[in-house]
């Protein structure tokens, strides 16, 4: 891509800009026609044509809007499960886990990716399926950068990878894709390359596809010290993102970044902004932390660059200050750009501090996922154990045909006991992420209500309900699940627990979530 390609690429890119809202109201008019169809189909109570609408609904909002998403991407579960379909049980789960990685909810996602028989997809939902799981594990794998679990992270993806090259065609986009993605993983570039130029030449693929693709290939000729070419596939990536207002994505962010390297600080600038307003709007966690650190750093160059611009004029008032009048122009224009300057300084500094707070919410987040997830392979390694065990003793008194050896086998699983169990161990590792959350729980209560616990390591049901919500589980429904209750019951303990409060009780759980991790 020549200099004269570069300028033209980039007045392209600025007239899909210029297009935004236009691209917003077309995609604000399709959800809309498909509400109102939704609407229809609730009146007269047709679930089928329901359950399609959802789905469509929740496509339309993937990468765009992730609340809206996950709204209708549940609505869809709950109808799977009330049509007794288990194939769109298990489609609409694995979607919904897809909808969860990109808000970065990497274990959520693969809870629930883990938790579907990939027997119950038809063939392609099934390659989308592993699809879904080796994404999820490659993102978890970078979100992470550790040196102990990330390379095992990226194993799994792998064998994700070798389930879908076993069920696709040779050419298809879903297996030159996740072969692209294997070895760009393995940082194996010029094997990576082939895949995706052989998409772009010889597949027809949609807007979202190739706005993968050229994204992909942006990252790898820049690793190629190609910076036209990576400019080119960034530019077009970026282009096919604005077409479909996906909200969801790195290309601006890629450009913005490779542009601030190259000097171009005013476009870098105005790129960063527009990349910046559209993680903030989806809310996509990974995207945001990777603007956090890039942002300052493009804010930073363009106040010097305006500082620049500010001496030059002072210099061009000093080489003309035999003229009265100009000298007194020159001096206004400049007093003009010191208070434009000083605004700057104030958004920047303002902007700062909101980066620096999400930046600490999300290490508070890391940290958080970080201790659960070992919690979660420590405990199900224990239950896994106790189930090998047990399934030993069954099989013995099976070759003995010892019934009453069995009956007694069974009689020792006690549900209740590890439910306890399970109760502890998740008392023990939020106490040690949240020490004070008694103390400060029990600081929003009237004096005569305070909560007193038997052990320093174990939460009462009423604390163990907002302990929970601490941790980002706040439907009642869930609550529920977990907690082996009825939903009735979590919203009589929440209830109770709210009209003791010192605080009006909708402000109540915004409190719990201002308890910091230590």
């Amino acid at each position: 891509m020549i200099a004269n390609d570069a300028d033209s690429m980039f007045t392209l890119l600025d007239e899909h800009i210029a297009k935004r809202n236009d691209y917003l109201l077309a995609k604000k008019a399709a959800i809309e026609k498909l509400t109102q169809s939704v609407a229809s189909a609730e009146t007269n109570d047709n679930e089928v044509l329901l359950y399609f609408l959802y789905s469509e609904l929740a496509t339309e909002y993937d990468a765009y809007n992730y609340d809206s998403a996950l709204v209708y991407a549940k609505k869809r579960i709950k109808l799977a499960y009330k049509l007794k379909d288990k194939t769109k049980i298990a489609f609409a789960n694995s979607e919904t886990a897809n909808t969860l990685i990109r808000r970065g909810h990497y274990k959520e996602a693969i809870d629930s990716l883990l938790s579907i028989k990939s027997s119950d997809l038809p063939p392609d939902k099934r390659i989308k399926h592993y699809g879904f799981l080796a994404r999820a594990y490659y993102e978890l794998a970078d979100y992470n950068r550790d040196r102990y679990f990330s390379p095992g992270y990226r194993k799994v993806a792998e064998s994700y990878i070798d389930s879908i090259k076993i069920q696709s065609n040779e050419n298809s986009f879903q297996l030159l894709w996740f072969e692209g993605l294997k070895f760009l993983a393995r940082y194996d570039l010029n094997k990576a390359v082939v895949y995706y130029e052989r998409i772009l030449e010889d597949i027809k693929i949609n807007l979202r596809q190739k706005a993968g693709v050229h994204s992909a290939l942006g990252y790898i000729y820049r690793e190629f010290k190609q910076p036209e070419k990576a400019k080119y596939h960034t530019i077009n990536s970026a282009i096919c993102d604005l077409m479909l207002s996906t909200k969801e994505s790195m290309a601006l962010t890629s450009l913005a970044e490779q542009l601030y390297y190259e000097g171009d600080i005013k476009r870098a600038y105005k790129y960063i902004l527009i990349a910046k307003e559209d993680a903030d709007f989806y809310g996509a966690k990974l995207r945001q932390l990777t603007i956090s650190v890039l942002l300052p750093q493009i804010e930073a160059a363009q106040l010097n660059l305006l500082e620049k611009k500010r001496r030059l004029m002072f210099q061009s008032i000093l080489v003309i200050g035999l003229i009265a009048l100009i000298i007194t122009t020159l001096a206004f224009i400049s007093f003009l750009q010191l208070k434009r300057l000083r605004r700057a300084r104030k958004v920047i500094l303002h902007t700062n501090s909101e980066l620096t707070d999400l930046t600490d919410k999300l290490r508070e987040a890391n940290k958080i996922k970080t201790e659960y997830i070992g919690y979660y392979f420590n405990f199900s390694t224990q239950y896994i154990d106790k189930l090998e065990g047990l399934t030993k003793v069954i099989n013995s008194f099976l070759l003995n045909r010892n019934l009453d050896g069995i009956e007694r086998a069974v009689k020792n699983i006690n549900p209740k006991q590890e439910r306890e169990k399970l109760f502890k161990n998740f008392d023990e590792y939020f106490l040690h992420i949240f020490p004070e959350f008694v103390v400060k729980f029990n600081q929003l209560l009237e004096p005569d209500a305070q909560i007193e616990t038997t052990d320093n390591k174990q939460l009462t049901n009423d604390l163990r309900i907002f302990a929970l919500i601490r941790l980002g589980v706040k439907d009642n429904e869930n609550i529920a699940k977990i907690l082996g209750f009825s939903v009735n019951t979590v919203y009589t303990y929440k209830t109770k627990i709210k009209k003791k409060a010192i605080i009006p009780s909708n402000e109540f759980e915004e409190k719990i979530m201002e308890i910091k991790a230590v």
